[in-house]
């Protein structure tokens, strides 16, 4: 999945515009009159986000594309993966470059009909080349002599640029996402296909061969995340408007954001979830079973407990290389999604509204206490020779959290953790989602006029590089203020999942926008104007006042904060924390408390690196789990 799938919610920038049908209409609360707590907050201004794409036929949409996930599921994913078993990857790459080939005549007579002389040119010179040289372009010679494939050219992109701009939405079974324009411009392209002429079994093979890359991708999507659609939606009309201004970026020569390098923590197995024996656990809060992965070494070993990132779920590529890297190095593992993630909202959290640090705790806590039962029910306590705690980013608050609460003495029947581990740990929750809210308004640094043409170029630019090209290490196309954005928008698009699923569940009535599950264009518009600390002025201190929790916004924020364990952490020998010393979510102060408070000797901070930048590494990763594995069985720690 790599950059691609990282970046893919950006294309929330091509969704439909703020109305929705004529049943539905987006609203806007106005908060100008409003002076309570968070005032100042609920009326920060916020970025306009361009309105490009329509999608009146939302719902029937939806209908289409959850024919297509039953498909996939059932039939389409089990074929393919029997496919990619049997066909080494080497063999499906030759085979999609041959089918590629086969559509010449669609590219270079699009060319021609846009006045492209030149890339026609070459699109006939290498088919020529490939065909023959190239054995009937099983490979690509072309390339090696100097002459690359110009930007791929269809029916749909020249009617574009004659003048047909604007076009509908529609998602059609088996062919996935695209527009009346470019469905009928799907006519001509497949009579200028020499797949379709040669037709039968090749042609048939040569597409299958083709999807059979894309299914897991496609697999991940619809598993891991709330609203599976509207990703899809975005991702293929922000590349669709890409083709369609032939975009191609430009290596930035600005400072990047080491942070971004986080999107190549993914696993090396693209099947390692398939390896796990998930289940799920009834929890007491909500009655309703909560999902868990588990793999399981076959002899005795330790346990690893890992809680994901923020709003991750528990099949995200960050937890998946995480838990890979744990298994490759002898480790049993656990790992369940994010309580801010849509999976624990719905299943596990035993309050209406997340955030609350000591709730989402506790109720992590007794999730891991009842898949810990299951696990010694099913295999016996002796498979379990030690158990560690393992937090990712928000994941590693919350392992902290419960660091400090363990190391208070509070026992409570639960499960007790033999060590924590601690990856990229924020330390006042309060000023991380400042710093989030913070980088998804960079843009208004930049001249009114062109805020909307910069954040569409820098979307596209995070989006072409999920072509593979680009590698860690390297530099990024993107100047500090795109980094800051994109990693703003990733966590804003998060916190509108998060508000989506609570208020779903129980409507506070803050939104004004009904909540179709059908028709959700509209209510997401109003929602994208809600950020971190506005989600928690208007949504969860509203809460935390009405059942007593809290008598102010400090004491909510005081919870949301290392400082409210500290006596649990001074030199806590079971805690272990590493990461980045200029990670963003970090103040100065708070890496200086750090040293103060930890055990000696437990606090290992790399120079440069960002948020996670340089959890990427696997290397690093196996170095860093094998030096954890030998303090919690008490053998010689690996040199480095």
């Amino acid at each position: 999945m790599r950059f691609r799938i990282a970046v893919v919610g950006f294309g929330l920038l091509m969704v439909s515009g703020g109305c929705g049908g004529p049943d539905i209409q987006t609203r806007h609360r106005d908060w100008s009159s409003y002076t309570g707590p968070g005032a100042a907050v609920l009326n920060e201004p916020e970025v306009p986000l361009p309105q490009v794409a329509w999608d009146p036929n939302e719902p029937l949409n939806r209908d289409f594309e959850a024919f297509n996930q039953g498909a996939v599921k059932y039939a389409v994913g089990p074929a393919t993966r029997g496919w990619r078993a049997v066909t080494p990857k080497a063999g499906r790459k030759r085979l999609d470059m041959a089918h590629t080939n086969l559509g010449f005549p669609r590219r270079a007579v699009n060319n021609l009909l846009q006045g492209e002389w030149g890339n026609a040119g070459t699109e006939t010179g290498r088919f020529l080349i490939n065909t023959t040289v190239g054995l009937l372009g099983f490979f690509d010679p072309a390339e090696g002599w100097g002459m690359p494939a110009p930007a791929a050219e269809d029916t749909g992109l020249t009617m574009t640029k004659a003048g047909w701009e604007e076009s509908d939405y529609i998602f059609l079974p088996f062919l996935g996402p695209t527009t009346t324009r470019d469905l009928i411009g799907k006519i001509p392209d497949t009579l200028l296909d020499i797949g379709f002429w040669i037709g039968g079994w090749v042609n048939g093979l040569l597409r299958f061969n083709q999807a059979s890359d894309v299914i897991p991708t496609y697999e991940g999507l619809v598993e891991g995340n709330q609203d599976p659609y509207m990703l899809m939606r975005m991702a293929w009309n922000v590349l669709r408007s890409a083709a369609v201004a032939n975009f191609r970026y430009v290596p930035g020569t600005g400072v990047e954001d080491q942070t971004l390098e986080a999107v190549f923590m993914v696993p090396l197995d693209p099947n390692f979830f398939r390896k796990s024996k998930g289940g799920k656990v009834t929890m007491p809060g909500t009655g309703k079973q909560l999902p868990y992965e588990l793999w399981m070494q076959p002899e005795p070993a330790p346990m690893a407990y890992v809680i994901p990132g923020l709003g991750s779920h528990r099949l995200s590529n960050q937890p998946l290389a995480l838990a890979e890297s744990l298994y490759d190095g002898g480790w049993s593992v656990i790992v369940i999604s994010s309580a801010f993630n849509f999976d624990f909202i719905e299943n596990g959290s035993s309050a209406p509204m997340v955030g609350y640090t000591p709730i989402d705790v506790g109720d992590i806590h007794t999730a891991f206490d009842l898949v810990d039962q299951v696990v010694v029910d099913e295999y016996g306590e002796s498979r379990i020779t030690g158990r560690s705690l393992m937090g990712i980013s928000m994941g590693s608050f919350h392992t902290a959290f419960l660091a400090g609460i363990q190391g208070m003495g509070v026992v409570d029947g639960r499960v007790q953790f033999d060590q924590f581990a601690a990856f990229a740990l924020p330390v006042n929750l309060h000023y991380g989602l400042q710093v989030l809210d913070d980088y998804y308004r960079a843009p208004l640094e930049w001249p009114a006029a062109e805020i909307e043409d910069r954040m569409v170029a820098t979307v596209r630019k995070a989006l072409q590089l999920g072509d593979g090209t680009f590698r860690p290490g390297e530099q990024m196309p993107f100047s500090e203020l795109e980094a800051r954005w994109l990693i703003g928008f990733a966590f804003r698009l998060t916190a509108m999942d998060l508000i989506w699923t609570t208020q779903s569940l129980d409507n506070r009535g803050v939104l004004l926008t009904e909540l179709d599950p059908e028709f959700r264009t509209p209510a997401y518009w109003e929602i994208l104007e809600y950020g971190w600390e506005e989600y928690f002025y208007a949504f969860l201190l509203p809460w935390l006042l009405e059942e007593g929790l809290v008598n102010n916004a400090d004491e909510a924020f005081d919870a949301a904060n290392l400082h409210h364990v500290e006596a649990g952490l001074i030199g806590n020998e079971r805690l272990w924390v590493y990461g980045s010393d200029n990670d963003f979510l970090r103040r100065p102060e708070d890496n200086a408390w750090l040293e103060r408070t930890l055990a000696l000797g437990h606090l290992e901070l790399a120079h440069d690196g960002g948020h996670l930048g340089n959890a990427w590494n696997p290397q690093l990763r196996a170095q860093v789990l094998a030096e954890l594995k030998a303090h919690l069985e008490g053998t010689p720690v690996p040199t480095k």
